[in-house]
C-alpha cells in the first residue's frame, strides 16, 4: 500500500481504504466494510474526516502527556462546576467567573461580567482583583485544563472557594450560555 502525504515529513497516513479494480469506481473502508460509490461518496468523505480527526488528536495528546498528566492531578485536588452551574452562581452574586485564557482569546469572546486574568499571571493579579479569599472564584479557560491548574495554584495561595468550569469556555457556549466581544 502505497503511502501518502497529509503532514508534516515525519507523519505519513496511511490510506483507510483498498480501492477496488481500476476504473471499477469502488473503494471499501476495511474498518467498516462500507464500499464507496457515486451514492455514497459523502460517507466515505466522513470516514476520512473522522480518520483525520483521530489522528490529529492522537497527535495532539501524546504531544502533551505531560500536561495532561498535570491536570488530571489537579483535578483530583478541585471541585468542577457545570457551565449552567457556574452561570447560576455568577448570576446570583455568589460567585465571580475569572477567564484565565490569554489575552487574544478574551478579546475574540468571552463570558459577560468576567474577569480576566491569564494563567501566566494569575498569582500575581488575584489579591488585586479578588481580595477576599473566601470568595468563591469559578475559573475557566478553553478546555478545562488550564482552569484546573489554576484553580489548583488560587487554593495554594488560601482561597478557599475555588472552582473549575468543567470544559471551559467551549462547554459554556455549547450549552448556549451568553458571550461577548
Amino acid at each position: 500500500m502505497a503511502r501518502r502525504k497529509f503532514a508534516p515529513k515525519s507523519r505519513h497516513i496511511l490510506p483507510s481504504h483498498s480501492y477496488g479494480a481500476a476504473g471499477s469506481g469502488v473503494a471499501t473502508d476495511q474498518r467498516s466494510g462500507i464500499a464507496a460509490t457515486e451514492n455514497n461518496l459523502d460517507q466515505e468523505f466522513k470516514i476520512i474526516c473522522v480518520n483525520l480527526r483521530n489522528l490529529w488528536i492522537n497527535s495532539w495528546m501524546a504531544g502533551h502527556a505531560r500536561f495532561q498528566k498535570l491536570v488530571e492531578e489537579a483535578k483530583k485536588n478541585i471541585t468542577e462546576f457545570s457551565p449552567q452551574d457556574a452561570a447560576a452562581k455568577f448570576k446570583s452574586g455568589e460567585a465571580v467567573i475569572v477567564d484565565v485564557r490569554e489575552k487574544d482569546e478574551w478579546d475574540e469572546e468571552h463570558i459577560p461580567g468576567a474577569i480576566h486574568m491569564s494563567r501566566g499571571t494569575i498569582e500575581l493579579d488575584v489579591e488585586e482583583k479578588v481580595p477576599d479569599t473566601n470568595a468563591m472564584i469559578i475559573c475557566h479557560c478553553g478546555g478545562g485544563g488550564r482552569s484546573a491548574l489554576a484553580a489548583k495554584s488560587l487554593q495554594r495561595m488560601g482561597y478557599k472557594n475555588v472552582r473549575s468550569m468543567a470544559g471551559g469556555f467551549k462547554a459554556w457556549r455549547a450549552a448556549g450560555l451568553p458571550t461577548t466581544k
